[in-house]
């Protein structure tokens, strides 16, 4: 193998790390969510009140005549909590 194909080869393989540590950061970044989004199905769902280090906190709602309302109750809160 001569010096230059050698060096190709070190610039190619450089190349490919950098091409790879792109999208690897790419693929961890987390997309905002604006707080009051309701992450949901068609009746039960989770309304986003703050997203801090990568961590969404909210409540769990319902739909009720096509409005959505908070789960109510003290059993859903340790739940949650863990």
């Amino acid at each position: 193998m001569s010096k230059m194909s050698r060096g190709l080869v070190l610039v190619l393989w450089i190349a490919s790390l950098v091409v790879a540590a792109q999208w690897g950061a790419s693929a961890q970044q987390i997309p905002l969510v604006p707080k009051g989004t309701v992450l949901s199905g068609p009746d039960l769902g989770f309304r986003v009140d703050k997203v801090a280090n990568g961590k969404a906190t909210g409540a769990f709602v319902v739909k009720i005549n096509g409005q959505w309302a908070e789960v109510g109750g003290g059993a859903m809160v340790p739940l949650v909590a863990r």
